[in-house]
Protein backbone atom coordinates (compact mmCIF):
# COMPACT_ATOMS: atom_id res chain seq x y z
CA UNK A 1 0.00 0.00 0.00
CA UNK A 2 2.85 2.36 0.85
CA UNK A 3 6.26 2.02 -0.77
CA UNK A 4 9.36 2.46 1.37
CA UNK A 5 11.98 4.85 0.06
CA UNK A 6 15.54 5.13 1.48
CA UNK A 7 16.18 8.44 3.29
CA UNK A 8 18.57 9.85 0.69
CA UNK A 9 16.08 9.11 -2.10
CA UNK A 10 13.19 10.54 -0.11
CA UNK A 11 15.09 13.78 0.58
CA UNK A 12 15.60 14.21 -3.17
CA UNK A 13 12.00 13.24 -3.95
CA UNK A 14 10.64 15.85 -1.53
CA UNK A 15 13.08 18.54 -2.64
CA UNK A 16 12.03 18.32 -6.28
CA UNK A 17 8.35 17.61 -5.71
CA UNK A 18 5.80 20.16 -6.87
CA UNK A 19 3.00 18.53 -4.90
CA UNK A 20 1.22 21.29 -2.92
CA UNK A 21 0.11 18.83 -0.24
CA UNK A 22 2.22 18.36 2.89
CA UNK A 23 4.38 15.29 3.49
CA UNK A 24 3.77 13.21 6.60
CA UNK A 25 6.69 10.90 7.38
CA UNK A 26 5.93 7.94 9.65
CA UNK A 27 7.93 5.05 11.08
CA UNK A 28 6.09 2.04 9.68
CA UNK A 29 3.09 0.46 8.04
CA UNK A 30 0.85 0.40 11.12
CA UNK A 31 1.30 4.17 11.51
CA UNK A 32 0.46 4.69 7.85
CA UNK A 33 -2.70 2.59 8.19
CA UNK A 34 -3.71 4.60 11.25
CA UNK A 35 -3.42 7.95 9.48
CA UNK A 36 -5.09 6.62 6.35
CA UNK A 37 -8.32 6.33 8.36
CA UNK A 38 -8.10 9.84 9.82
CA UNK A 39 -9.12 13.22 8.43
CA UNK A 40 -5.96 15.32 8.50
CA UNK A 41 -5.59 18.95 7.41
CA UNK A 42 -4.54 19.45 3.78
CA UNK A 43 -4.63 15.73 2.96
CA UNK A 44 -0.90 15.01 3.50
CA UNK A 45 1.06 12.50 1.47
CA UNK A 46 1.95 9.69 3.88
CA UNK A 47 5.41 8.16 3.52
CA UNK A 48 6.84 5.19 5.44
CA UNK A 49 10.47 5.63 6.53
CA UNK A 50 11.12 2.29 8.31
CA UNK A 51 12.06 3.55 11.75
CA UNK A 52 12.23 6.80 13.68
CA UNK A 53 15.90 7.27 12.83
CA UNK A 54 15.04 7.57 9.14
CA UNK A 55 12.24 10.05 9.87
CA UNK A 56 14.72 12.21 11.79
CA UNK A 57 17.33 11.83 9.04
CA UNK A 58 14.96 13.01 6.31
CA UNK A 59 13.67 15.94 8.36
CA UNK A 60 17.21 16.97 9.32
CA UNK A 61 18.56 16.83 5.77
CA UNK A 62 15.60 18.18 3.85
CA UNK A 63 15.95 21.82 2.76
CA UNK A 64 12.19 22.10 2.34
CA UNK A 65 11.68 21.93 6.09
CA UNK A 66 12.96 25.50 6.10
CA UNK A 67 10.74 26.57 3.18
CA UNK A 68 7.52 28.22 4.36
CA UNK A 69 5.82 27.26 1.07
CA UNK A 70 6.31 23.57 1.77
CA UNK A 71 5.37 21.42 4.75
CA UNK A 72 7.27 18.28 5.75
CA UNK A 73 6.24 16.77 9.07
CA UNK A 74 7.48 13.69 10.92
CA UNK A 75 5.47 11.57 13.34
CA UNK A 76 7.34 9.15 15.61
CA UNK A 77 6.86 7.13 18.77
CA UNK A 78 8.11 8.73 21.98
CA UNK A 79 9.83 5.45 22.93
CA UNK A 80 12.37 5.84 25.78
CA UNK A 81 14.31 8.76 24.32
CA UNK A 82 13.50 11.14 27.16
CA UNK A 83 14.44 8.54 29.79
CA UNK A 84 17.73 7.98 27.96
CA UNK A 85 18.49 11.70 27.68
CA UNK A 86 17.93 11.78 23.92
CA UNK A 87 14.83 13.96 23.67
CA UNK A 88 13.70 15.06 20.22
CA UNK A 89 14.51 18.72 19.52
CA UNK A 90 13.32 19.00 15.91
CA UNK A 91 10.28 21.28 15.72
CA UNK A 92 8.97 19.54 12.56
CA UNK A 93 8.51 16.22 14.35
CA UNK A 94 5.53 15.24 16.49
CA UNK A 95 5.93 12.52 19.09
CA UNK A 96 3.17 10.28 20.42
CA UNK A 97 1.59 11.41 23.67
CA UNK A 98 2.49 8.10 25.31
CA UNK A 99 5.35 5.71 24.65
CA UNK A 100 3.88 4.73 21.30
CA UNK A 101 0.71 5.02 19.26
CA UNK A 102 -0.57 1.61 20.36
CA UNK A 103 -0.73 2.80 23.98
CA UNK A 104 -3.09 5.61 22.97
CA UNK A 105 -5.32 3.03 21.29
CA UNK A 106 -5.19 0.79 24.38
CA UNK A 107 -6.13 3.74 26.62
CA UNK A 108 -9.17 4.58 24.48
CA UNK A 109 -12.68 3.17 24.20
CA UNK A 110 -11.35 0.86 21.48
CA UNK A 111 -10.45 -1.56 24.27
CA UNK A 112 -14.08 -1.64 25.45
CA UNK A 113 -15.19 -2.52 21.92
CA UNK A 114 -12.59 -5.26 21.58
CA UNK A 115 -13.53 -6.88 24.89
CA UNK A 116 -17.23 -6.79 24.02
CA UNK A 117 -16.70 -8.29 20.57
CA UNK A 118 -13.86 -10.73 21.25
CA UNK A 119 -14.07 -11.49 24.96
CA UNK A 120 -16.24 -13.99 26.82
CA UNK A 121 -19.08 -12.45 28.82
CA UNK A 122 -18.64 -14.93 31.67
CA UNK A 123 -14.88 -14.36 31.93
CA UNK A 124 -14.42 -10.61 31.63
CA UNK A 125 -14.59 -8.78 35.00
CA UNK A 126 -17.70 -6.65 35.47
CA UNK A 127 -18.67 -3.56 37.40
CA UNK A 128 -22.29 -2.51 37.94
CA UNK A 129 -23.52 -4.68 35.10
CA UNK A 130 -20.89 -3.51 32.60
CA UNK A 131 -17.49 -4.87 31.68
CA UNK A 132 -14.73 -3.56 33.91
CA UNK A 133 -12.31 -2.36 31.25
CA UNK A 134 -10.15 -0.61 33.83
CA UNK A 135 -9.52 -3.91 35.63
CA UNK A 136 -8.50 -5.60 32.39
CA UNK A 137 -6.27 -2.68 31.47
CA UNK A 138 -4.66 -2.74 34.93
CA UNK A 139 -3.92 -6.47 34.64
CA UNK A 140 -2.37 -6.15 31.18
CA UNK A 141 -0.24 -3.20 32.33
CA UNK A 142 0.99 -5.18 35.33
CA UNK A 143 2.64 -7.75 33.05
CA UNK A 144 3.73 -5.33 30.35
CA UNK A 145 5.44 -3.06 32.88
CA UNK A 146 7.92 -5.79 33.81
CA UNK A 147 8.76 -6.22 30.12
CA UNK A 148 9.05 -2.46 29.76
CA UNK A 149 11.49 -2.26 32.66
CA UNK A 150 13.57 -4.98 31.01
CA UNK A 151 13.49 -3.15 27.66
CA UNK A 152 14.56 0.15 29.22
CA UNK A 153 17.24 -1.60 31.29
CA UNK A 154 18.73 -3.23 28.19
CA UNK A 155 18.94 0.16 26.48
CA UNK A 156 20.46 1.88 29.50
CA UNK A 157 23.04 -0.87 29.87
CA UNK A 158 23.68 -0.78 26.11
CA UNK A 159 23.18 -4.51 25.79
CA UNK A 160 23.01 -5.63 22.19
CA UNK A 161 19.90 -7.71 22.82
CA UNK A 162 16.69 -7.70 20.76
CA UNK A 163 13.25 -8.80 21.93
CA UNK A 164 11.71 -8.62 18.46
CA UNK A 165 11.53 -12.35 17.71
CA UNK A 166 10.61 -13.76 21.10
CA UNK A 167 7.55 -16.00 21.40
CA UNK A 168 5.38 -14.56 24.18
CA UNK A 169 3.34 -17.74 24.48
CA UNK A 170 6.47 -19.47 25.78
CA UNK A 171 6.77 -17.28 28.88
CA UNK A 172 3.29 -15.83 29.53
CA UNK A 173 0.68 -18.17 30.98
CA UNK A 174 -2.54 -17.87 28.97
CA UNK A 175 -4.71 -18.69 32.00
CA UNK A 176 -3.20 -16.21 34.45
CA UNK A 177 -0.88 -13.99 32.33
CA UNK A 178 1.87 -14.67 34.87
CA UNK A 179 5.34 -13.94 33.50
CA UNK A 180 7.88 -16.78 33.72
CA UNK A 181 11.33 -15.16 33.78
CA UNK A 182 13.19 -18.45 33.33
CA UNK A 183 11.29 -19.13 30.11
CA UNK A 184 11.73 -15.52 29.02
CA UNK A 185 15.51 -15.66 29.39
CA UNK A 186 15.51 -18.90 27.39
CA UNK A 187 13.57 -17.18 24.61
CA UNK A 188 15.88 -14.16 24.63
CA UNK A 189 19.03 -16.28 24.54
CA UNK A 190 17.64 -18.47 21.76
CA UNK A 191 17.08 -15.40 19.56
CA UNK A 192 20.30 -13.47 20.29
CA UNK A 193 24.03 -14.02 19.92
CA UNK A 194 24.68 -12.19 23.18
CA UNK A 195 23.25 -13.90 26.25
CA UNK A 196 21.57 -12.87 29.51
CA UNK A 197 21.05 -14.71 32.78
CA UNK A 198 17.91 -14.81 34.88
CA UNK A 199 19.50 -12.73 37.65
CA UNK A 200 19.82 -9.83 35.20
CA UNK A 201 16.12 -10.00 34.34
CA UNK A 202 15.16 -10.27 38.01
CA UNK A 203 17.26 -7.22 38.85
CA UNK A 204 15.43 -5.15 36.22
CA UNK A 205 11.97 -6.36 37.21
CA UNK A 206 12.70 -5.72 40.91
CA UNK A 207 13.98 -2.18 40.31
CA UNK A 208 11.79 0.62 41.62
CA UNK A 209 10.17 2.44 38.70
CA UNK A 210 8.19 5.66 39.00
CA UNK A 211 7.55 5.94 35.27
CA UNK A 212 3.83 5.75 34.53
CA UNK A 213 2.50 2.68 32.76
CA UNK A 214 1.70 4.62 29.61
CA UNK A 215 5.36 5.62 29.23
CA UNK A 216 7.22 2.48 30.36
CA UNK A 217 5.07 -0.15 28.62
CA UNK A 218 5.60 -1.06 24.97
CA UNK A 219 2.42 -1.03 22.89
CA UNK A 220 3.38 -4.17 20.98
CA UNK A 221 3.86 -5.99 24.30
CA UNK A 222 0.43 -4.75 25.36
CA UNK A 223 -1.21 -5.95 22.14
CA UNK A 224 0.42 -9.37 22.33
CA UNK A 225 -0.46 -9.89 26.00
CA UNK A 226 -4.02 -8.74 25.32
CA UNK A 227 -4.28 -11.29 22.52
CA UNK A 228 -3.01 -14.04 24.83
CA UNK A 229 -5.52 -13.01 27.50
CA UNK A 230 -8.35 -13.67 25.05
CA UNK A 231 -7.21 -17.29 24.60
CA UNK A 232 -8.42 -18.33 28.03
CA UNK A 233 -8.44 -15.72 30.79
CA UNK A 234 -10.87 -13.26 29.17
CA UNK A 235 -12.09 -15.24 26.18
CA UNK A 236 -12.17 -18.48 24.25
CA UNK A 237 -10.62 -17.43 20.95
CA UNK A 238 -7.29 -16.34 19.56
CA UNK A 239 -5.94 -12.98 18.47
CA UNK A 240 -2.34 -12.22 17.60
CA UNK A 241 -0.61 -8.86 17.95
CA UNK A 242 -1.46 -7.68 14.44
CA UNK A 243 -5.13 -8.62 14.79
CA UNK A 244 -5.43 -6.84 18.14
CA UNK A 245 -3.80 -3.68 16.79
CA UNK A 246 -5.95 -3.73 13.65
CA UNK A 247 -9.10 -3.95 15.79
CA UNK A 248 -7.96 -1.17 18.12
CA UNK A 249 -7.06 1.08 15.17
CA UNK A 250 -10.43 0.56 13.50
CA UNK A 251 -12.28 1.33 16.74
CA UNK A 252 -10.31 4.47 17.60
CA UNK A 253 -12.74 7.34 17.17
CA UNK A 254 -11.87 10.49 15.24
CA UNK A 255 -13.19 12.73 18.03
CA UNK A 256 -10.90 11.09 20.58
CA UNK A 257 -7.88 11.49 18.32
CA UNK A 258 -8.64 15.17 17.67
CA UNK A 259 -8.67 15.84 21.40
CA UNK A 260 -5.11 14.55 21.88
CA UNK A 261 -1.97 16.59 22.24
CA UNK A 262 -0.33 14.77 19.31
CA UNK A 263 -3.19 15.62 16.95
CA UNK A 264 -3.19 19.30 17.95
CA UNK A 265 0.54 19.56 17.26
CA UNK A 266 0.21 17.64 14.01
CA UNK A 267 -2.64 19.88 12.89
CA UNK A 268 -0.62 23.00 13.65
CA UNK A 269 2.37 21.78 11.63
CA UNK A 270 0.33 20.56 8.66
CA UNK A 271 -1.27 24.00 8.47
CA UNK A 272 2.17 25.60 8.42
CA UNK A 273 2.30 26.67 12.05
CA UNK A 274 5.00 26.38 14.71
CA UNK A 275 5.00 24.15 17.82
CA UNK A 276 8.53 24.89 19.03
CA UNK A 277 7.31 26.71 22.15
CA UNK A 278 4.26 24.51 22.81
CA UNK A 279 5.23 22.36 25.79
CA UNK A 280 2.24 22.53 28.11
CA UNK A 281 -0.46 20.58 26.28
CA UNK A 282 -1.47 17.30 27.85
CA UNK A 283 -3.52 14.51 26.35
CA UNK A 284 -7.10 14.59 27.52
CA UNK A 285 -8.07 11.68 29.69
Amino acid sequence: MFDYMPPYELVTEIEFSNDPNPWLLVEGGSDAKFFLTKNLPRDPKIQICNGWENVVSVISNNPKTQDTNSVVVGFIDRDYREELGNKNTLCNIVETDYRDLEISLFESSSLDKLLIEKGSSNKIPKKVGKIDTDEVRKHIYLIAKDLGKIRLGLLRDQNDISLKKIDYSKFIDKKSLNLNLANLVNQINAKNTNKLDIDYLKSKVDESCEIENQFICCGHDISTILGISLHSLYGNGKMNQEEVEEFLRSGYEEAIFKDTNMYKKLETLLLGGDISSDTELKEAS
